[in-house]
């Protein structure tokens, strides 16, 4: 969702955020070239260890479906924008998308390293989850409020 001026539509968004559904496990969306590489060499030697193990013995396993939970990603505003509730008011349109159109009842997102941000979101109620060093939160919508 992208937030334009209304009389310079041709001018960059002054407010955007994206929605994606994503494994709630706190991996972000879209990892970096070495992270994606270092996450296929994980992968593949857990494989060959695998089947060292095994010994010629067949293993199947069914891997239970990871739940796709709703992910708030790139919540920004322009600095000429701020200090005027947009965040906010973006946050909550997200909110309302995730439990209306996708009928979901939690949406969770990460704070890079921004007290401002940071205060945002705990303010809007979002909970940290996980780790100190990884700033993963989530809050749990109320969809009787909509």
């Amino acid at each position: 969702v992208a937030m334009m001026q209304r009389d310079q539509p041709s001018r960059p968004p002054v407010a955007y955020f994206e929605l994606l559904l994503l494994s709630p496990d706190g991996r972000r969306a879209g990892p970096s070239a070495e992270e994606a590489a270092d996450r296929e060499a994980e992968a593949r030697a857990a494989v060959e260890q695998a089947k060292e193990q095994l010994t010629g013995e067949l293993m199947l396993q069914m891997a239970k479906p990871l739940t796709e939970e709703a992910y708030l990603q790139f919540l920004c505003v322009a600095p000429s924008f701020r200090r005027r509730g947009l965040a906010r008011a973006l946050a909550k349109l997200a909110e309302d998308i995730v439990v209306r159109v996708w009928a979901k009842k939690r949406l969770y997102l990460h704070v890079d390293h921004d007290e401002a941000a940071m205060k945002l979101v705990q303010s809007l109620g979002y909970q940290r989850l996980g780790e100190p060093n990884l700033v993963h939160m989530c809050k749990k919508l109320d969809s009787s409020v909509f």
